[in-house]
């Protein structure tokens, strides 16, 4: 999945978000704020 996500990238962590609007984000080693960002989107 990581590779995938991130074009081959191995990079960790990875996250997939859903936010409640059902958006899709992929995210490789967010801050906490981007994730609160992404996850209120």
């Amino acid at each position: 999945f990581v590779e995938k996500a991130n074009g081959g990238n191995q990079t960790v962590p990875t996250l997939l978000i859903v936010s409640p609007s059902g958006t899709e984000s992929v995210m490789t080693n967010p801050s906490l704020a981007q994730v609160k960002q992404a996850l209120a989107a």
